[in-house]
């Protein structure tokens, strides 16, 4: 009876499953037919795709300009996560932002593109080969790819890694954020340093007790400072620290980082996001694994802080070997003309 009941649970999983597949597929197809179906559209339109995350995506912004310039005539289209659209609502040389729900809408309007027409030089599909849809679980394949995530960053930036992935030439530029001015918020402690303190992965992530060391030191040096981000790490109670972590519009975090002092970061999207707005800063990055690769001393920027005197490397360890008075005896040399003029 047992075998039976487990048996029918599954059916109905697997049922309710392929019926929501079923609707996600034709949501898709109604995006292809608005957006691409128009033979006039199809020559005349050049499709970026980078569906997440938030520094990936400010570190592809070069992309746009080489569309632009390989394509002078085209629209530019990015499709993109809807929460992360915002990133490029600015954005001079976008004429659509394209929000998608699911990776696997993705993986569904590529095929559309490519089986009704769409020349496949007007694709730029900036993901790396084998990106899996979490909800639906299927995996983006591209043919004769080189790059997968066991390899992607050795001995190149993100930028260099998604442009040869979408089959471009590396492209190694600086990135350029364009702020939303309506959505700026207001500090009025200056000068002050941003924090951002949790990555997407724990093991890029810093000690809580180290960040409390660092806020104390540079709030002693007569700085304010503000932590960004989902979740709080500082834990001090100081009239000093200015908490502006939760659910900010990303926006209104490029703000704050764009009229800071110093951005202070571990490697994250905001830590891109601070290199996009060119903002003196320091970012702390050690060893962290991807399946069976284990980088060691990366660099996944391009631009301004590909500039290794913005890096603070672990020692072939993880970043949260690293203490803090090795990195308040750094910053006392690069903070130096404001602190002791």
């Amino acid at each position: 009876m047992q075998t039976i009941k487990s048996a029918l649970f599954k059916y109905k999983k697997n049922a309710v499953a392929r019926l929501a597949a079923s609707k996600v597929y034709w949501a898709t197809f109604g995006i292809y037919v608005k957006l691409f179906a128009g033979y006039f559209v199809k020559r005349n339109t050049v499709v970026i795709a980078l569906y997440e995350h938030i520094g990936d995506i400010i570190s592809c912004e070069p992309v746009i300009g080489y569309a632009k310039k390989m394509h002078p005539k085209a629209k530019v289209l990015w499709v993109v996560k809807q929460p992360y659209a915002e990133l490029l609502e600015s954005h001079p040389g976008i004429d659509k932002i394209v929000p998608l729900t699911y990776f696997y809408q993705w993986i569904l309007l590529r095929k559309f593109l490519l089986q009704f027409g769409f020349a496949e030089k007007n694709i730029i599909d900036l993901h790396i080969n084998g990106k899996q849809c979490s909800v639906f679980k299927q995996k983006l394949v591209k043919k004769n790819a080189t790059l997968n995530f066991n390899n992607h960053l050795t001995g190149r930036s993100q930028l260099e890694a998604f442009t040869i992935a979408a089959g471009l030439p590396p492209i190694n530029e600086q990135p350029v954020f364009y702020v939303n001015k309506e959505k700026a918020i207001a500090i009025e402690h200056t000068p002050y340093i941003v924090f951002h303190t949790q990555s997407n992965m724990k093991m890029k992530d810093w000690n809580i007790e180290d960040w409390n060391c660092l806020c104390t030191y540079l709030i002693n040096e007569g700085f304010a400072v503000v932590e960004v981000g989902i979740n709080r790490m500082v834990t001090i109670d100081d009239n000093g620290y200015i908490n502006m972590t939760g659910k900010k519009s990303l926006q209104s975090v490029a703000s704050i980082i764009n009229k800071s002092y110093f951005f202070i970061g571990i490697d994250s999207g905001f830590a891109h996001m601070a290199n996009a707005l060119q903002k003196k800063g320091l970012v702390l990055i050690g060893q962290y694994k991807v399946d069976t690769t284990v980088y060691n001393k990366y660099n996944p920027f391009t631009g301004m802080y590909a500039n290794p005197d913005y890096i603070f490397y672990a020692n072939n360890n993880t970043v949260s070997t690293i203490t803090c008075s090795e990195v308040t005896s750094y910053l006392s040399k690069k903070l130096s003309p404001v602190l002791y003029e």
